[in-house]
């Protein structure tokens, strides 16, 4: 059956993937592809914040547009026609944007447990009937991308008795073939695909005529090692006075992390960086700099939490380090101020009531953000329990009078 071709005189292409991606070296380089076939065209690039959002989320989704057609174009559009989604987060950000009857192109080898739970999705979208009503193409482009640096031989051959198409080439590595005969091509090459291995150390091209005379060639490589990146959290550092060893924050003080990265075989602003919580909080976090300087912040829950800095070279390998860090209640410093300014009471003196006698006793709270009125307050006795909840007066006095029940008490203003 032959496809089915629209032809329509203007485009708008969106590539929508995680911050570090690519999509705007993508986008340019389609732009420049696009205008040397002599189109008009409008771009607009849609960055993230600067500050990092985990990836995998929506709020880290980095865009590029393209409007371009054959006539003029003055905008870089509206609804786009193609939305490309490199992962579940791209798509629930830009799958509003797209046209009625649209084509999404997705990866579906970033459609995981994890990333689609980093997207807040609770089923996956490419079954669930979310995108009915466009044109799904699903393809493995992570899977396709690591296949295409797969290594490509490539050979000559010749003979003087005979014609190179009349000439076969098969490819080994050892004794094991990797392209068995063939017939060399018109100007007598010859290809093969060879997966490069640690393990890998040469090629060898073979070459026969239709008297099954054979000649050979052998190619040696040395294969460095692609070595891990590195990754460390410089601060905090645990408080040696600390008895727990671990730093501590307070539960409305911003758990600010630093990091640093590096790798051997890339620059340190190449490399991509994530920091995580045990709890999966969220983290605001930057890329590395030239120095490889990374930083995360963000409030946490009260409790123990394990830190993780990942970092991920271009060749995909990857390395963490953790750090534990515990956070706190609210930082009572924080608190209003509370005073018992009478009756005095001199250290290791008690005041005597009798039991049909109210006492009388005043108080003042301040606060730094709170007015005195707005305050609640409670008088109570370690022996009586509560006995008064209140907000004091506007200048922030209070008082008690109350009778109390025969013996010690010991009377707390909260």
């Amino acid at each position: 059956m032959a496809p089915n071709v629209e032809t329509i005189d203007h485009v708008v292409i969106r590539f929508a993937g995680d911050s570090g991606d690519g999509m705007q070296l993508t986008g340019t380089q389609f732009t420049n592809t696009s205008a040397i076939q002599g189109n008009d065209l409008a771009t607009f690039p849609d960055f993230p914040a600067e500050i990092r959002a985990p990836a995998g989320t929506v709020a880290g989704v980095s865009g590029f547009q393209l409007h371009f057609s054959s006539r003029d174009i003055r905008t870089p559009g509206d609804e786009p026609h193609i939305l490309i989604a490199m992962n579940p987060a791209a798509l629930k950000a830009n799958i509003g944007a797209l046209k009625s009857g649209g084509t999404v192109i997705v990866n579906t080898d970033k459609f995981t447990d994890r990333d689609l739970e980093k997207a807040d999705y609770t089923s996956n979208p490419l079954e669930d009937g979310t995108l009915e009503g466009f044109q799904v193409v699903p393809v493995e482009l992570t899977t396709l991308t690591k296949r295409s640096v797969e290594e490509l031989g490539l050979g000559m051959g010749s003979d003087p008795d005979h014609g190179k198409t009349d000439l076969e080439a098969s490819w080994q590595v050892g004794s094991e073939v990797i392209c068995d005969w063939a017939p060399l091509l018109e100007e007598g090459e010859t290809e093969c695909t060879i997966p490069i291995t640690t393990l890998f150390t040469g090629v060898t091209l073979l070459v026969r005529d239709p008297k099954d005379a054979v000649g050979s060639m052998d190619v040696t490589l040395k294969l460095q090692e692609d070595n891990d990146p590195q990754a460390e959290i410089t601060a905090p550092v645990a408080d040696p006075s600390d008895e727990d060893g671990i730093p501590f924050f307070w539960g409305d003080e911003s758990v600010e992390l630093e990091g640093l990265v590096w790798d051997e075989e890339d620059e340190q602003d190449a490399l991509t960086v994530e920091w995580t919580t045990d709890t999966e909080e969220d983290l605001s976090m930057t890329s590395p700099d030239s120095t490889g300087a990374t930083r995360a912040s963000g409030y946490l829950s009260e409790g123990n939490h394990t830190i993780t800095l990942t970092v991920t070279d271009s060749a995909g390998n990857f390395t963490s380090d953790t750090l534990d860090i515990q956070v706190g209640p609210l930082n009572p410093a924080n608190a209003p101020d509370v005073t018992i300014t009478s009756p005095e009471v001199l250290v290791g003196e008690r005041r005597f009531y009798y039991g049909d006698e109210a006492i009388e006793i005043e108080g003042l709270v301040t606060d730094n953000e709170d007015a005195g009125d707005a305050l609640s307050i409670t008088w109570s006795s370690d022996t009586d329990g509560e006995l008064v909840t209140t907000n004091p007066d506007s200048d922030g006095t209070t008082e008690l009078n109350a009778l109390l029940s025969e013996g010690l008490h010991t009377i707390t203003l909260t």
